[in-house]
């Protein structure tokens, strides 16, 4: 995972967050450290009939969620709630196994395909191909 630049724990302002925010921090116990800032890239997951879509996204601002646990991100992409290791449904840190797989397709978004799904896939491949053997060594055999 790409080291993030430390930040100091907020219980006020900084880029990306409101007086209000800030507030709200200090009421859950006051001092939260974000696992993203404002300009910092990360994977944004959408599902998608064939799987799960992986875009970059980059983060537009970031307050806590008001819970004391959890932040509300606003990206390009859209808004989610994370823990506070920056992970949630839709968002993930933008670590070094997500950016090779960035650069496996020419830095475009890419579809991560269910494994269960790939596997019944090659299944039903080697099945198909047993059965074409199977019918055509009995027509070798002279049975009909």
């Amino acid at each position: 995972m790409k080291p993030r630049p430390a930040i100091a724990a907020i219980p006020v302002n900084v880029a990306g967050f409101t007086v209000a925010a800030g507030a709200r921090a200090r009421a859950f116990g006051g001092h939260m450290t974000p696992p993203y800032r404002s300009g910092e890239k990360l994977a944004w997951l959408d599902p998608v009939p064939d799987g799960i879509l992986v875009q970059r996204a980059v983060v537009q601002g970031i307050e806590p969620a008001g819970d004391g646990v959890r932040w509300r991100v606003v990206t390009d992409r859209g808004t989610a709630l994370v823990d506070a290791a920056g992970n949630a449904g839709r968002i993930v840190p933008l670590d070094a196994s997500v950016e090779r797989e960035f650069d496996l397709h020419g830095g475009s978004d890419f579809v991560v395909h269910p494994t269960l799904t790939d596997m019944a896939r090659d299944l039903d491949r080697v099945l198909d191909h047993d059965q074409e053997r199977s019918l055509d060594l009995g027509d070798d055999l002279g049975f009909d």
